[in-house]
């Protein structure tokens, strides 16, 4: 990803991450569409649901999926929030 992006036109790239969609949804939609000069909010936004969205971010807690979790966690944790 690093390389692809060296040779990527910055203003063709926003650097988004889930968990600012996640923790601060109105902020990070209103930098997605200002970067694609949207300038009315299709109403499909308005239909999250932040309640199944927690329990999703929260299944890195079971075993279920501890292979994939450690991956994660060993090769990019230069890219993850520390909490």
């Amino acid at each position: 990803m690093s390389a692809m992006l060296e040779q990527c036109d910055p203003g063709k790239v926003i650097d988004l991450w889930f968990e600012d969609i996640f923790f601060d949804f109105d902020k990070a939609l209103d930098r997605m569409e200002s970067f694609v000069g949207l300038s009315n909010r299709p109403s499909d936004f308005d239909n999250l649901d932040f309640s199944a969205a927690s329990r999703k971010v929260k299944m890195y807690n079971k075993g279920e999926f501890s292979k994939e979790v450690a991956l994660i966690e060993g090769d990019m944790r230069r890219h993850l929030y520390s909490y």
